[in-house]
């Protein structure tokens, strides 16, 4: 009879790396004693080698290892060892256990590539701060990704803090730096000037008047959130000779056209969180550029028109409104900010009365476009101008906001008409808390009435997916499955 399974307690994870797992010190209070229980069969785990138990370990997640690390000194010693434990290391809370288990899991990466992420309330403890400082000196020669917000170090170490990034880091590919203060200045010689492998660059709230750091100059995807007006930084941009994407918010971009923009030559990609003055003759000098992202329209509808017939060839255009209120014409625009702080913010904007009191002639505008991002309640008021001109769309990505089974006009976009004769994959996803029910009689009509695949000879190969989203109250729904 195998051994059972030790239980995993519950993790409380305030910020996480991309891809990874972060887990603070005093997450597993009740790891311990449980395992004291099952601590007579830890003889039978000496017997095995440290490398047949770090490959029995390998696919375990960091909560499970940590519960692990409980049974004995030998699987604490494997845990130690075990990549998954050292490669990603994250602070998050200010509590002396949770530096020190910071402290320890960057000491027990030895000398492999690690990323660090510190994302916390402000640190008291001046010895504590000290040796965070350390072992982000220490080793920043080895951190392919680094993720530090300074208000998580009091005002007095943010000299301290820049020095400490002085060194050389040969192995940094991502770097994401956010401060709340727009006086915290960036000095020239921050890593050495040089980061040859850096590839993306967030910079949120610094003041970029006065010096840029050349280290920033390889990056190809730069964000910038910007927490203050009084910034140059068209002349920053001009330093980027190799940009290929490009996140600007809450920033005036229309100053940009005062410079010389060689840097966007090589520019493909564009995100913005608002149309503004001056976007259109922005966009004339980006030649190569074939996808550009708005969180929000202007609300002038002039403004918005122009903007909208702009588009040409295969560019690409989202338009992420949310929750939609067709009674009183309003709409909620979600914008997540890029950058260390990867927070939401919700921004509510007066009445739009655009998109249904006074249609828009787009016409053959989006004739070219083969993908879109279309929020579930603006397919009905948007339907005068995505009828019959989506005859390319291949991909749609639809946001039901608020739950369909919460407001009883949720359901009136599926009457919509949408002529898409080469759709090829459709995502319907949830963007409220919770999972959203959708009847198998409104997917079906989705599927054979608003996007006409009934009359494509193929139509079994258009692809459906769901995301926290029921069909019946099941998870997974196949179009051959016609209802009843």
């Amino acid at each position: 009879m195998s051994d059972p399974v030790p239980a995993v307690a519950s993790q409380t994870t305030e910020h996480a790396v991309p891809g990874e797992e972060s887990v603070s010190a005093d997450t597993f209070p009740s790891s311990r004693q449980h395992m004291k229980d099952i601590h007579p069969r830890s003889d039978i785990a000496q017997i095995l080698a440290h490398d047949v138990l770090l490959t029995i370990f390998d696919p375990f997640s960091l909560p499970e290892l940590l519960a692990l690390s409980s049974v004995c000194q030998q699987w604490r010693a494997v845990v130690c060892a075990h990549p998954t434990y050292w490669r990603s290391v994250s602070l998050t809370k200010p509590a002396d256990g949770a530096v020190d288990f910071f402290l320890a899991r960057v000491a027990a990466s030895s000398t492999s590539l690690i990323a660090i992420t510190v994302q916390t309330r402000v640190l008291t403890n001046a010895r504590r701060v000290s040796k965070v400082l350390d072992a982000i000196r220490n080793n920043l020669s080895r951190i392919k990704l680094l993720d530090l917000d300074f208000d998580s170090f009091p005002t007095s170490n943010h000299h301290s803090l820049t020095r400490a990034l002085s060194n050389s880091a040969p192995s940094l590919q991502h770097l994401a730096l956010c401060s709340s203060s727009p006086t915290v200045l960036l000095p020239r010689r921050l890593f050495g000037c040089d980061l040859p492998q850096l590839q993306t660059l967030a910079l949120v709230g610094f003041d970029l008047r006065n010096s840029y750091p050349p280290a920033f100059e390889g990056a190809k995807d730069l964000s910038y959130a910007s927490t203050t007006s009084h910034l140059n930084f068209a002349q920053a941009l001009r330093r980027h000779r190799n940009l290929e994407t490009l996140t600007l918010l809450g920033f005036p971009y229309s100053s940009l056209l005062t410079a010389a923009l060689p840097s966007l030559g090589k520019l493909s990609t564009l995100h913005l969180d608002v149309i503004g003055h001056g976007l259109l003759l922005l966009l004339d000098s980006l030649q190569h550029l074939h996808t550009i992202s708005v969180s929000m329209l202007s609300g002038c509808p002039a403004a918005d028109d122009a903007f909208v017939r702009h588009l040409k060839g295969d560019l690409h255009m989202t338009l992420p409104l949310s929750g939609w209120n067709t009674k009183a014409r309003t709409a909620r625009i979600d914008v997540v900010e890029i950058g260390p702080s990867k927070r939401s913010r919700c921004v509510r904007r007066e009445p739009i009365e655009t998109f249904s009191d006074e249609p828009l002639d787009y016409d053959a505008v989006l004739y070219s476009i083969t993908a879109a991002t279309i929020p579930f309640g603006l397919l009905m008021p948007m339907q005068h101008w995505f009828e019959s001109n989506l005859l390319s769309l291949r991909h749609m990505h639809v946001v039901i906001d608020n739950g369909a089974d919460e407001h009883s006009d949720a359901h009136e976009p599926f009457l919509a008409f949408l002529n898409c004769p080469k759709l090829e994959r459709l995502e319907i996803i949830n963007g409220s808390r919770g999972r959203t029910q959708i009847s198998p009689n409104d997917v079906y009509c989705f599927a054979f009435k608003v996007f006409n695949v009934g009359t494509r000879k193929r139509f079994d190969s258009l692809e459906i997916a769901f995301e926290n989203v029921t069909i019946g109250g099941r998870d997974r729904y196949s179009l051959l499955e016609r209802p009843a």
